[in-house]
């Protein structure tokens, strides 16, 4: 990516940490993209190992429940899923192999979240003793499957890559009995249907009960739709992501709605969802499965010329809009 210097300049005056501003020449969108951001100054942290688990992201597919002595199959209502930093960083264990790196991982055994460090080598991983796992109480079925995914995370084992990537397999290290499987994980995508958790300019969302859910969704076909407590809605939408911006971002057209009217805390809901979609540019983060977090979030955005009207200064000052859950 080509950075012009004077950006650079510009750039490093972005407000908090949680502020990010992006610069490009002319109208949005573009061919001719220029683009800084506070992350891209930054230096990537350095990797000099490497190990087959890093940036992948899996669901399990099979659970050894060690009471039952059987491998049985996840739950596809609750999934358990892992996911591996895409860079590692040397392990400082004292009896640590050259080729065993410390690897940051995320999951979700299907009611709780675990987060921590693994020791990896290209054939074993085992979770440091620092790891952390909330603290919820789930049905039993989803509890008795949390209990066998915790295995991983209390002994050594072994794994294995297999099926050209589409097949992890972790193996008890003395028995090498088959103990977990999993498949890889899809990315999540903005084209799907959302219900809304909640809108606000914080994290402390508000949600009004209505007859039907409030909806959204963003199809293939560049268009959109849904409905917002009170009235239906469409238009269309493009991708105006600037490359190498830290947030994506798309900017809606053509919406119509109906016209009816509610009560003042609905329609209060709706105009605030339709001002975060009718922002000139609206950025989004789209959140992993193993967090608390919505699913989809829309960000407050704003776009301003700079004082010698060349660029665009985008600036996404992390405050979230409305939250959308995966319908």
């Amino acid at each position: 990516m080509y950075i012009i210097p004077t950006i650079l300049l510009l750039a490093t005056a972005a407000p908090s940490s949680n502020a990010h501003t992006f610069l490009r020449k002319g109208n949005l969108p573009s061919d001719q993209q220029y683009v800084a951001t506070t992350r891209s100054i930054a230096p990537p942290m350095p990797d000099e190992s490497s190990t087959p688990l890093q940036g992948t992201r899996w669901t399990a597919t099979d659970l050894y429940y060690e009471e039952d002595d059987e491998l049985k199959p996840a739950l596809d209502d609750h999934p358990a899923t892992l996911i591996f930093e895409d860079w590692s960083s040397p392990s400082f264990e004292d009896d640590a192999d050259d080729d065993t790196v410390s690897l940051h991982f995320d999951g979700n055994t299907g009611c709780n979240s675990v987060n921590g460090r693994a020791a990896v080598s290209p054939s074993t991983f085992e979770v440091s003793d620092d790891a952390r796992m909330t603290m919820k109480i789930c049905e039993d079925t989803v509890m008795e499957q949390e209990n066998a995914l915790r295995i991983l995370f209390q002994q050594s084992v072994n794994y294995d890559i297999q099926d050209d990537g589409q097949l992890l397999v972790f193996k008890d290290e003395e028995t090498d009995e088959v103990i977990a499987r999993f498949e890889p994980l899809p990315e999540p995508t903005l084209e799907s249907d959302w219900v809304l958790d909640g809108v606000g300019e914080s994290w402390e969302r508000e949600i009004t009960d209505t007859d039907e859910p409030v909806t959204l969704s963003f199809n293939s076909d560049g268009t959109y739709s849904g409905y917002g407590g009170c009235n239906s809605f469409n238009g269309e939408y493009e991708d105006v992501t600037i490359e190498g911006s830290f947030y994506s971002m798309f900017r809606t057209t053509k919406m119509v709605s109906t016209k009816r009217l509610c009560e003042d805390e609905i329609n209060d809901q709706e105009r605030k969802l339709f001002d975060a979609l009718n922002q000139e540019v609206t950025a989004y983060r789209l959140n992993d499965p193993r967090f608390d977090n919505s699913g989809l979030e829309l960000l407050a955005t704003t776009v301003n010329s700079d004082s010698t009207g060349t660029f665009q200064v985008v600036n996404v000052d992390g405050n979230v809009l409305a939250g959308f859950s995966s319908a």
